[in-house]
């Protein structure tokens, strides 16, 4: 799941030198500050891809070094373009688990389209060695001035949220279509 940056972008010389930055999975790109009182920190975005400051929205293109703030409440994050990232936007307590399924899409920036699909099983039991698992497939295809994205649901567990949200990265002023199954 965490692995160093050459094993995603080989190609890319910048990739291998030693470094502390790494990918989350192949869509994240984390650079922790590991220098006391350091407060910004430089990122080598890796060749390749473009990316998107996971917080502000902000896209740059690959293949460069960038500076970034990097308060200790707030890691140094990127997604790569083109990717889907679940995550759960229900308040969460110690008395109750709660779950509002919500996908953060980092589309393209300028035209194209992506596929990508993520699995879940029930979060309690062991029933996903026995196929009890399943997963949302996610759709999307943009330009200019819109973004279409289409989510599907396939496999062994057939419950829907009754709402779901999907969130593009802060300032992209694109309209936004959604449609699932």
């Amino acid at each position: 799941m965490v692995r160093p940056n050459f094993f995603d972008f080989p190609d890319d010389m910048h990739s291998w030198r030693e470094g502390d930055e790494m990918m989350v999975g192949r869509s994240l790109l984390a650079a922790p500050v590991v220098e006391p009182g350091h407060v910004h920190r430089e990122v080598y975005l890796p060749f390749g891809a473009h990316w998107y400051a996971f917080r502000s929205g902000e896209a740059f293109r690959g293949g460069q070094t960038i500076a970034r703030p990097a308060p200790w409440t707030r890691p140094v994050l990127f997604a790569r373009e083109s990717c889907a990232i679940p995550i759960n936007v229900a308040a969460q307590t110690f008395a109750a688990r709660a779950a509002c399924r919500s996908f953060m899409i980092f589309p393209p920036t300028g035209s194209g389209a992506f596929t990508t699909e993520n699995f879940e099983d029930d979060d309690e039991s062991e029933t996903y060695q026995a196929g009890g698992y399943g997963g949302w497939r996610i759709m999307v295809e943009a330009d200019a001035k819109s973004v279409s994205v289409r989510v599907q649901r396939f496999g062994a567990i057939t419950v829907l949220d009754p709402e779901m949200r999907v969130i593009l990265p802060e300032g992209d002023s694109r309209t936004v279509s959604v449609s699932r199954s």
